[in-house]
Order: C-alpha cells, then sequence, then structure tokens
C-alpha cells in the first residue's frame, strides 16, 4: 500500500514538473525581449523550487561575469548588485561557468567557492544554493543560481537541481535569441541613423528584393515620391521603374562585388550598389546610393 501510495506521489510530481516545463516554453518561445525573458525565468524557478530568490549572470564581451538580473529585490539593492562584476572562474558562479557542470552547496558560508564579498555589499546571508550554466548547445553564455529555501526545514535535493537544469537549457536558448535581437535591433537603429544624415539619397534591398528602408535625400531627389512609409516592403523594381534595375540586384547578390550604373534618362543619375555581407560571405542586404550627374 505505502509503494502504490509513492508511486503516485511520484506521478504527481512529474505530471506538475512537466506542466511547468511546458508553461515555461511557451512563455519563453512567445517573446524576443531579453528583460520580459529573465524577468520570467527567475521569477518562475524561484516559486517552483521554493527559493527566497534567484539570479541569473551572463557573460560580458571582455569575458568578466555580469549580474544581469534578481527576482524580488528592491531596486536599491538591484543597482549595487548590477554593479559587481567577477572574473572568469571566480566565486561558484565563475566555476560553474568555467566548468560547464551544476552545483549545489548546503552550507555557503562554510563552501570555500562560495564568493562572500556579495553577501557583505548587500548585507545578507546566503545559507544554500544551487548554480548551473546557461548553456546554447556548447557555449555557456551564463549562470543561474536559486538561493536559500523558503522553508528552513526543507533543503535542496538533486531533483531541484534536475528540474533547475531543464529550465536553464530552454532559459539559455531564449535569452540567447534576446541578446541577438537586441543586437540586431540596435544595429538597425545606427544604420539607419547613419544612412539618414547621408547627403546622396539611398535606399537598401533585402535578398527578395524589397526595400527595407530609405532616406530623406531620396525622398527629396524624387520630388516627394518614395517616401520612407512609401518604400517600406516595396518591391525593388518599383524604384526607378524605367532603369529595369532588378538584374543588376541580381547580379550583386550573386557576384558579391560592387556595380555603378549611370542614367542619362529622367534626371541623369548616378547608381552606386555596395553589398553588405554576413560572416559566411553571403550577400544579405544590397545599399543604393543615388546622386544627381554633375554637368
Amino acid at each position: 500500500m505505502d509503494k502504490v501510495k509513492e508511486l503516485e506521489k511520484e506521478n504527481q510530481r512529474l505530471k506538475r514538473r512537466n506542466e511547468l516545463l511546458g508553461k515555461v516554453v511557451r512563455q519563453l518561445n512567445s517573446t524576443l525581449q531579453l528583460p520580459v525573458v529573465m524577468e520570467y525565468v527567475i521569477g518562475e524557478v524561484t516559486k517552483t523550487i521554493k527559493a527566497i530568490t534567484s539570479t541569473i549572470y551572463t557573460i560580458a564581451k571582455d569575458g568578466k561575469i555580469d549580474f544581469s538580473y534578481i527576482y524580488g529585490a528592491k531596486e536599491e539593492i538591484k543597482r549595487k548588485l548590477q554593479k559587481i562584476r567577477l572574473e572568469p572562474g571566480q566565486g561558484i558562479v565563475g566555476k560553474v561557468i568555467k566548468e560547464g557542470s551544476p552545483y549545489i552547496s548546503l552550507d555557503a558560508q562554510h563552501d570555500p567557492n562560495f564568493y562572500k564579498e556579495i553577501d557583505k555589499e548587500i548585507g545578507f546571508k546566503t545559507k544554500s544554493l544551487i548554480c548551473v550554466p546557461l548553456k546554447v548547445k556548447d557555449e555557456i553564455i551564463g549562470a543561474l543560481q536559486v538561493i536559500d529555501k523558503e522553508s528552513e526545514d526543507e533543503r535542496f535535493n538533486q531533483d531541484d537541481v534536475e528540474l533547475l537544469e531543464e529550465i536553464a537549457g530552454h532559459a539559455a536558448l531564449a535569452i540567447r535569441n534576446a541578446q541577438l535581437y537586441e543586437e540586431v535591433e540596435s544595429w538597425r537603429e545606427f544604420n539607419e541613423a547613419i544612412i539618414e544624415n547621408i547627403n546622396e539619397g539611398v535606399f537598401v534591398v533585402d535578398q527578395a528584393l524589397k526595400v527595407i528602408m530609405g532616406n530623406s535625400a531620396l525622398e527629396e531627389m524624387s520630388g516627394g515620391l518614395y517616401t520612407k512609409e512609401y518604400l517600406k516592403e516595396r518591391k525593388a523594381g518599383e524604384i526607378f521603374p524605367y532603369l529595369n534595375l532588378e538584374p543588376v540586384y541580381r547580379e550583386v547578390f550573386q557576384s558579391g562585388k560592387v556595380f555603378q550604373q549611370s542614367s542619362t534618362e529622367g534626371r541623369h543619375l548616378n547608381f552606386r550598389f555596395i553589398p553588405q555581407k554576413a560572416k559566411n560571405g553571403e550577400v544579405e542586404e544590397i545599399i543604393v546610393l543615388v546622386n544627381r550627374t554633375i554637368e
């Protein structure tokens, strides 16, 4: 009879765990906003494992480890923590990131790997913790950590470690995707700002031969026809259609070489087609510069 009850209890535990993982995965796949992803991850982790708080660390471009997010802390504490940067290998977090393995400490204050300076900075005393790597394929991008059980009668166990590892696997991919999206958005804004300040007319064509963006100089050059609103998602062949530029776009995408063309029709324009390549050498976009011929 006791055996049956134990099996029922285990089945219920696994059912709740699977439901949680399904919920977490659905939520993580629903957004590319990095703050939203991180807040959701640490919130669900903390509540599920019945911990006091959770933290996320990420590796910066200079190799140091940044304190990125903490669950449930006051703004003053968050500000203090976000100033802290760990060296590679420093503390339990550094060890986990370096070795790529989970770490459980049931007596943090007497653990030689525990970095006590963080507790001193915020006036806290960590009792126990679990830290697992945030890993995307073979790349470790940071670490996820839970601190102290809500109940002093409970202790972190292997089930907690395994659940945290599963959540971390999904969370790492979501965080990486959100980071990449953030970088692309910032780079796009940067490019748009540069393009807008060029005196020449500019528009950008993607691989689907659609116009991604154009600048004010092009609008002025076209007598107000090629506004930014008009250009967006417009087929590239509809811009200066009388010149039949589509074969040129295809040639530049295929060859990856800069191409120039002049027109004596209409307003005497010069065109310069500049390929923008990805790391693998493939042409992703073409920047088209347009200016009037000086007579």
